[in-house]
């Protein structure tokens, strides 16, 4: 990452680093290297460990996982306008300069006007899906980063969501149809393995869940595997076994519906469950 960083930022790019511009919600900045356009203020925010189904095409699409960041941006009140091919030519034009590529622009099948880009740089891979608001006055970005060490914000985040709901959903990579882990999942692995050794009284379900494309036993028999590869994984990193098991839903317990990339990519996961 240190690599892009130094690219954005000799291209003037990377107020974003640790930007929030006045009026933005609290804990808000633009995705790393990725200015916004001028006079717009984040209005939602929100950043961790997820899943999305980036358009490649009016009708196609691609599951990534990753670092996920989702953000509102919005124009105050009598504000003039901008065309949504302003918006989309702003992050064109970042991207290109970093040396990124454009994957996709156009309306996507539900006659939505979006740009999707994508930039490899220093082992990673950040996607980008822009989709301004046809009245010109806001637009959404989601950048998803994949192969990012997990941050030390991480760790307490999930730590927090176990104490406050008893679950996180986890989004890991494995290999198309296998539950053989791929070596991008090994830092968040590794992650969840230190927090269980600093909390020794936490004890965990992992469940596996996947979306409804396809037999829903043979579904339900893959989500098992996964979730017992994730816990072979925990103990071989040094938690002990008795402090672990695994379940498998399969479609049976979806976050979403199923009627889109989107939804199918939100209910592929994995949950770390307080039994």
């Amino acid at each position: 990452m240190k690599k892009l960083l130094l690219c954005l930022l000799g291209l003037g790019l990377a107020a974003g680093l640790a930007w929030a511009a006045p009026g933005d919600v609290t804990n808000a900045k633009d995705p790393v290297g990725l200015d916004r356009l001028p006079g717009f203020v984040i209005m939602a925010y929100d950043s961790r460990l997820g899943a999305a189904a980036f358009p490649t095409s009016a009708s196609t699409s691609q599951r990534q996982e990753g670092q996920r960041t989702t953000v509102r941006y919005q124009l105050p009140n009598g504000s003039r306008p901008l065309r949504p091919e302003q918006v989309l030519a702003h992050y064109s034009e970042l991207m290109l300069q970093a040396g990124g590529e454009i994957v996709y622009q156009g309306e996507s099948a539900e006659a939505v006007l979006q740009g999707v880009y994508k930039l490899v740089a220093d082992g990673q891979e950040i996607w980008l899906q822009v989709e301004p608001a046809m009245d010109g006055l806001s637009y959404d970005l989601l950048a998803l980063t994949k192969g990012a060490p997990p941050a030390e914000s991480d760790q307490d985040e999930l730590l927090a969501a176990l104490d406050k709901d008893g679950r996180v959903a986890l989004y890991l990579d494995f290999a198309p149809g296998q539950a053989d882990l791929k070596p991008e999942a090994r830092p968040v692995l590794d992650m969840i393995a230190e927090l269980l050794k600093e909390n020794p009284t936490i004890s965990l379900r992992v469940e596996g869940h996947s979306d409804d494309q396809g037999p829903a036993e043979a579904n339900r028999a893959l989500s098992l595997r996964r979730a017992q590869a994730v816990v072979a994984a925990l103990v071989k990193a040094g938690v002990a076994s008795t402090r672990l098991s695994a379940k498998g839903w399969g479609p049976d317990k979806p976050l979403t519906a199923n009627d889109t990339a989107a939804g199918r990519a939100q209910n592929q996961r994995l949950e770390l469950v307080k039994p």
